[in-house]
């Protein structure tokens, strides 16, 4: 069985595009997450949705809208540390993912095959930019979860 997740990131990249400083809140409501996996929030909030990866599997992230002329990049993936868990552990090999860059990046990362990661939870961040027409991207982000299994 291919146990490559793949999360996708859905924008109202126009609404989004269009507003000046938006607040995280309003990111949040003009973003969805799904992914091949079941991944679900219990609540519908973009920062309880949670993505089950595989130990020693890739997880790749893509972006997408139905907004003609705008398009989503990917730009990375950043691990946040949770300083009250002395236990807390990145899932990656690195604290930072970078995308393919452009217009249409994508961001490809391979859990760490270790067995302390099966049941945890992590809370990472997706930056990703909105381009109008492939130019002026702007960016934002969002903080989404990773549940681990083997």
């Amino acid at each position: 069985m291919d146990k490559i997740v793949i999360i996708e990131l859905n924008a109202e990249a126009k609404k989004l595009y269009s507003l000046n400083e938006p607040s995280q809140k309003s990111v949040d409501k003009e973003c969805a997450l799904r992914d091949n996996n079941n991944g679900k929030s219990p609540n519908g909030k973009i920062e309880d949705f949670i993505s089950n990866v595989h130990l020693n599997k890739r997880v790749i992230w893509v972006g997408d809208t139905k907004d003609e002329g705008y398009t989503v990049s990917i730009d990375s993936i950043v691990y946040l540390p949770n300083p009250n868990d002395p236990d807390d552990l990145d899932f990656f090999h690195t604290k930072n993912v970078s995308g393919t860059g452009g217009s249409t990046g994508i961001v490809t990362a391979i859990v760490k095959n270790d067995k302390r990661l099966v049941s945890k939870q992590d809370i990472y961040t997706v930056n990703f930019s909105i381009y109008e027409n492939g130019l002026f991207p702007k960016c934002f982000h969002i903080d989404p979860k990773l549940a681990g299994n083997p």
